[in-house]
C-alpha cells in the first residue's frame, strides 16, 4: 500500500482483484495506525534530552529540576561545601557511598552509611602485582616473553558507504598498555551488618575544560581523516577486570561476604589501559557500574581522580 497525500486529500494504491468494503476497512485502520505512530515517533524525537554538553538555557528546557541559588558572601562558604560534596575526591580521601546487601534474615537492604576511600593506586609494565595465580584469563596473551605487557596496535578507520565504499584503515599506531592497579578500602559506619555486600569499581575517561567534565569513549572519537578506532590488546575500561576479594555469589563473584558495624575491609581492583588515556582516568564505586554517562548516583556520591 502507497499513500499520497496533497493538502487534506488522501490518495490510496491497493494492489488487489477486488476493492470490498471489509478490504477498505482494514486499509484504513491500517492507515490511521501508521500515521498514530509517525506523530508518537515524531513527538518522542522532539522530546529526547540533548546528549553531551548541554547549556544552561538547554538544561532548562529540558525540566531537569534546576534550582537557582543566589550566592553572596555570607553563603558563598555553605555553596563551596556543596560544590566539593558532589565533585571530584582524592586519593586518600573518605566518602560515603550506599551499598546493596543482605541483612542477617537474608532480606535486601541498602546501607547509605558505608565509606570508602581509595588508599593507593599503582601503575605497572606487568602483572606481577597481582600475584602468579590471580590473573584474568583475559590477560594471560596480554604479557611477552619478557614479562611485560605487550603494546596495543591502534588502527584508525575511516567509515564507507557500504555500497561505493568500505571501511578503511587510514593509519595504525602502537602504544603502551599499563596496568591500573588499586587499592580501596569499605568500611561499615552503620550499626547493622551487610551480607553479601556488592563492590564494583569502574573506571572511565573524561576531558576537563574549563571546568565542564565530558565522559567520553576513546574507540568512538573521530579525528581530521577517521571516524573510529579499534584496536587488538585487552586494554578497556568500565568494569574491573581483577578483583582481590570474591565469594562464590551471584553474578561476577564480586561480593564482601559480611561487613560488621565498624569494621574495614581492604580490596583491589585493577585494569589494563592504554599509556595515552592515564591523564583522563577517575574512578567511579557508587556501585552502579556506570562508565559511558553520568547516572544520578554518580553525580550524588562524586568520582575519584586516580591519576593526578
Amino acid at each position: 500500500m502507497q499513500e499520497e497525500v496533497t493538502q487534506k486529500t488522501v490518495t490510496f494504491c491497493i494492489r488487489t482483484t477486488k476493492v470490498t468494503a471489509d478490504l477498505l476497512k482494514k486499509v484504513l485502520a491500517a492507515y490511521l495506525r501508521h500515521q498514530k505512530q509517525k506523530s508518537v515517533e515524531k513527538k518522542a524525537k522532539k522530546n529526547q534530552p540533548k546528549q553531551g554538553k548541554v547549556t544552561v538555557k538547554e538544561l532548562a528546557k529540558q525540566n531537569a529540576g534546576m534550582v537557582n541559588i543566589e550566592i553572596t558572601n555570607k553563603n558563598i562558604k555553605s555553596f563551596e561545601r556543596y560544590a566539593r560534596k558532589y565533585g571530584m575526591h582524592q586519593i586518600g580521601e573518605v566518602f560515603d557511598i550506599s551499598a546493596s546487601g543482605e541483612d542477617r534474615d537474608g532480606n535486601y537492604i541498602e546501607n547509605d552509611k558505608i565509606s570508602v576511600c581509595v588508599d593507593a593506586v599503582q601503575l605497572g609494565d606487568n602483572l606481577q602485582l597481582l600475584g602468579q595465580n590471580n590473573v584474568p584469563e583475559e590477560w594471560t596473551d596480554a604479557v611477552g616473553t619478557d614479562g611485560n605487557l605487550v603494546n596495543n596496535t591502534l588502527s584508525y578507520i575511516k567509515s564507507g558507504n557500504g555500497i561505493d565504499s568500505v571501511d578503511e584503515i587510514v593509519k595504525t599506531e602502537s602504544v603502551k598498555q599499563k596496568l591500573v592497579y588499586a587499592t580501596v578500602t569499605y568500611t561499615n559506619k552503620s550499626d547493622e551488618e551487610i551480607n553479601h555486600m556488592l563492590y564494583i569499581g569502574t573506571l572511565l575517561l573524561m576531558d576537563h575544560e574549563d571546568g565542564s567534565y565530558q565522559i567520553y569513549d576513546p574507540t568512538e572519537q573521530p579525528g581530521d581523516d577517521y571516524d573510529r578506532v579499534i584496536w587488538d590488546g585487552v586494554a578497556r575500561t568500565a568494569e574491573m577486570t581483577y578483583n582481590s576479594i570474591s565469594e562464590d555469589y551471584g553474578n561476577g563473584g564480586n561480593y564482601i561476604s559480611s561487613l560488621k558495624p565498624g569494621e574495614s575491609i581492604q580490596v583491589n581492583m585493577a585494569w589494563i589501559v592504554n599509556e595515552n588515556d592515564l591523564n583522563n582516568m577517575y574512578l567511579n564505586l557508587n556501585g552502579d557500574g556506570a562508565a559511558y554517562e553520568f547516572s544520578e548516583s554518580m553525580l550524588k556520591t562524586g568520582l575519584v581522580d586516580i591519576y593526578r
